[in-house]
C-alpha cells in the first residue's frame, strides 16, 4: 500500500475511536387505566411523576331526543250525592210540571197560537205560609225573552218596587212628593203616588222612566233583580216612549229632590253605569215569564208570604199597588170569571207591543170559593190582522180560561213548593251500588221527621213519588194489623238509581193522618266523578238554565 493512503486510513480510524456515544432515551411513562363504570383516568402514582399532563375526559354524547309522553287521564272522583242549599227560583225549575197542561189542553181539543208562551201556578194553603204547584207548556215559563218576545209593559212593576227601596233607604215612603228632571219626558213635580198609580192602571211611559230614574241602574239591576228576589236574569236597561235622544238612556240618574212629612231631602246625582249585560243585547229589557210572575207574587201574597220572600213595602205602599192592579186592563175577562164559575178579582199588569207581542201576568182570586187562587203569566206574538188588538185579547183570555179549568180537573195532590217550615226533617244519602257496577248512581235515601207525632211521609223525587217496597204475602190479622203499624212511622228509606248526574229535588211532606207537620223541599247532587256539576251553597252563583249566561254584577257604591 503506498504511504499517502495509509496515513488516510488510520486517520480515520483514530477519528471514529474517539467520538463519544449518544445519550440513553428515557424510558415511557406508562399510560393511565380507565374505570370501567366512569371512564375517568386514574391519578398517577407519587413516585413515577408523569412527563405530560393526562388528556380531558370525552363530553358525554347528547341523549337522543324522547318522545313526549301521553297525558295521564285524571282519576275519577268517586261516586257521591249530597243536599246542597239551592234558591228558590232553582227549586222552582226544577219542580215545575212541564207536561200537564199540554196533555189538558189536547183532552180538551185546545189549541194553543203558535208561538205562545204560558206559566200557571196553583196556590195552595201550606205549612204557615201559601204552596204553589208550577206548570208550564214545555219550558216557555223559564224561556229568556231575548230573541222570543219582548215583555213590554209587564216590567213596570218591578220598577216601583225598586223606586220604593231607594226611597226608602233615603228615609222617605210612598208618600212622599218628588222632583226631578229627566231627559226627554222633561221636568217634574208631583207625589208619587200619583206616578205609580199611572204607570200600574194607565201603564203611561213617561212614569215609568221616572220611576226608573228614582230607583237608579245599579239598584234595579243588582239588588231588586236578583237571585233573593226570584229575578236572577231580569235586566231593565230600556227607556219608554219618546224621541229617541242621544244619551237618554237609564244608566245615569239625576238629583232628585224628596219632601216627606215635612222634611226635604236629596237623592244625589248617580254616575252612569258601564256594566254590560251580553245575555240582553242592544240595551233591551229582557225576563222570563216566572219572573214577571215572582214580582206579583210576592206583591200581592206579601201578608201570607215569610219574610225573607217578601219587599220592603209598608201597608200604605201595598195598599196603593194593589188598588191600581185591581183596576188595570184587563186580559183575561171574562175567560177567568167562566172557568171558576163564579166572578173573580184579577190583579195583573198587562203589556202589548204591535207588531212584537201581547202580555200578561196576574193573580186570579175566586171572589166565592176564595181558596181558589192562581198565578197566570202568558204571551201570544201581536199580529197585524184586522183590529189585532181584540185578536190576541181573545187568545189571551181563551188561553186564561183554558189554563184555569185544566188546574181545577188537576186537583190538589201531588208536591208542592214552599219554605221548610214545621217539624224538622233530615235526609240523608248513602252510596249502595250493586257489586257488578261499583260507579253507579244508586242510592240509599233516608227521610227522618224529628218528631214522634208523625206517622206518614209522603216524599217526591223530581215529581216522581218515593215508595217503599214491600213483598206482597198472605199475612193473619195479627200480621197485617202489625204491618200497618210498622208503615205508619216517622221514617222512610228507600234505594233510588238517578239516571243523571246534576240537581234533582226532593220534596218531602211529613203527616198526621191527613193533617201535615212538617215540609221540605231539597236539592240533591249527584256526581258520577266525571262530569263539570255547578257550584252549591249559599254564596254560589246562580244556575242559568240551558244556553243562559251568567248574569255579570255590579255592586252598587256603598
Amino acid at each position: 500500500m503506498p504511504r499517502p493512503v495509509r496515513s488516510i486510513v488510520l486517520a480515520l480510524a483514530l477519528a471514529s475511536c474517539t467520538q463519544p456515544a449518544p445519550p440513553e432515551r428515557p424510558s415511557p411513562t406508562p399510560r393511565p387505566r380507565r374505570t370501567p363504570h366512569t371512564g375517568s383516568a386514574n391519578a398517577p402514582a407519587t413516585s413515577q411523576p408523569s412527563a405530560s399532563p393526562a388528556a380531558a375526559p370525552r363530553a358525554p354524547a347528547p341523549a337522543p331526543a324522547s318522545k313526549p309522553k301521553p297525558k295521564a287521564k285524571p282519576k275519577p272522583r268517586p261516586v257521591s250525592a249530597r243536599v246542597v242549599a239551592r234558591s228558590w227560583y232553582r227549586k222552582a225549575y226544577l219542580q215545575t210540571d212541564r207536561r200537564y197542561l199540554a196533555r189538558a189542553f189536547r183532552r180538551a181539543k185546545f189549541e194553543l197560537p203558535k208561538g205562545a208562551y204560558l206559566m200557571a201556578a196553583r196556590v195552595l194553603r201550606g205549612i204557615k205560609q201559601p204552596a204553589f204547584q208550577y206548570y208550564s207548556i214545555d219550558d216557555t215559563a223559564f224561556t229568556y225573552s231575548a230573541g222570543h218576545y219582548w215583555p213590554a209593559s209587564t216590567i213596570k212593576l218591578m220598577a216601583v218596587v225598586g223606586a220604593l227601596h231607594t226611597l226608602r233607604a233615603h228615609g222617605a215612603g210612598v208618600g212622599a212628593t218628588v222632583e226631578l228632571d229627566i231627559p226627554v219626558d222633561g221636568h217634574h213635580k208631583g207625589p208619587l203616588t200619583s206616578i205609580i198609580e199611572r204607570a200600574l192602571r194607565l201603564s203611561t211611559n213617561p212614569d215609568y222612566n221616572r220611576l226608573m230614574y228614582i230607583a237608579g241602574f245599579s239598584t234595579m239591576n243588582d239588588v231588586i233583580l236578583s237571585e233573593a228576589n226570584g229575578a236572577p236574569y231580569t235586566v231593565l236597561q230600556r227607556r219608554y216612549g219618546g224621541k229617541k235622544v242621544p244619551g237618554a238612556n237609564l244608566r245615569s240618574s239625576p238629583e232628585i229632590k224628596v219632601w216627606y212629612r215635612g222634611k226635604e231631602s236629596v237623592i244625589a246625582a248617580r254616575p252612569e253605569v258601564k256594566t254590560e249585560y251580553p245575555q240582553c243585547p242592544k240595551e233591551g229589557n229582557c225576563t222570563s215569564l216566572f219572573e214577571l210572575s215572582e214580582f206579583i207574587r210576592r206583591v200581592t201574597l206579601h201578608d201570607e208570604l215569610p219574610k225573607t220572600q217578601r219587599f220592603d213595602l209598608s201597608r200604605r205602599a201595598r195598599k196603593v199597588i194593589m188598588a191600581a192592579l185591581e183596576k188595570s186592563h184587563k186580559k183575561l175577562v171574562p175567560g177567568a170569571s167562566e172557568a171558576l164559575g163564579n166572578p173573580a178579582v184579577i190583579y195583573n199588569k198587562a203589556g202589548r207591543y204591535p207588531g212584537d207581542d201581547h202580555l200578561d201576568a196576574a193573580l186570579v182570586v175566586d171572589t166565592v170559593k176564595k181558596s181558589r187562587r192562581f198565578l197566570i203569566a202568558l204571551s201570544v206574538p201581536y199580529s197585524y190582522q184586522r183590529e189585532p188588538g181584540k185578536v190576541t185579547l181573545a187568545q189571551l183570555n181563551a188561553m186564561g180560561a183554558a189554563t184555569i179549568k185544566a188546574l181545577l180537573r188537576r186537583g190538589r195532590g201531588g208536591p208542592t213548593l214552599q219554605l221548610d217550615a214545621g217539624v224538622p226533617i233530615e235526609v240523608t244519602l248513602e252510596h249502595k251500588p250493586p257489586e257488578d257496577n261499583p260507579r253507579a248512581l244508586t242510592f240509599e235515601i233516608r227521610i227522618r221527621a224529628k218528631s214522634k207525632r208523625v206517622r206518614i211521609i209522603d216524599a217526591w223525587l223530581d215529581r216522581s213519588p218515593l215508595r217503599e217496597r214491600r213483598r206482597r204475602r198472605r199475612r193473619t190479622r195479627r200480621g197485617r194489623r202489625r204491618a200497618k203499624r210498622r208503615a205508619k212511622r216517622n221514617e222512610l228509606v228507600i234505594v233510588r238509581t238517578f239516571k243523571r248526574p246534576g240537581d234533582h229535588v226532593i220534596v218531602v211532606h211529613a203527616r198526621r193522618g191527613w193533617r201535615r207537620l212538617g215540609y221540605r223541599a231539597a236539592v240533591i247532587v249527584v256526581d258520577d266523578g266525571v262530569s263539570t256539576l255547578a257550584p252549591a251553597g249559599p254564596g254560589a252563583p246562580p244556575v242559568p238554565p240551558p244556553d243562559l249566561p251568567e248574569k255579570p254584577v255590579n255592586k252598587p257604591p256603598t
